[in-house]
């Protein structure tokens, strides 16, 4: 089973709704609808749609490329976002 298969714990599930949020706002912020971020990001809308929903965990490269077309630094997006606890395993 490859990572992106496996459920998310709910730790995980808090962080990317903290960062879908954060992105939103500073798409907002930026003046941007999501088309036109897409659009800037080279990256297709549903990815833009899905990240600000939640629904989209990105790859460091992706952070790096949203970051540069709203004009933020990486940190500015991730700063103070929740971090993924390590799921438990059972014995």
């Amino acid at each position: 089973m490859s990572s992106r298969d496996r459920r998310r714990t709910a730790s995980e599930l808090i962080m990317l709704e903290a960062f879908a949020a954060r992105l939103r706002a500073l798409r907002i912020a930026a003046g941007l609808s999501p088309g036109a971020l897409a659009e800037m990001c080279r990256l297709s809308p549903s990815t833009i749609s899905k990240a600000e929903l939640g629904r989209y965990d990105p790859r460091l490269t992706s952070i790096a490329i949203l970051c540069d077309g709203l004009g933020y630094a990486p940190g500015e997006l991730m700063d103070d976002l929740p971090v993924p606890q390590k799921p438990t395993r059972w014995r």
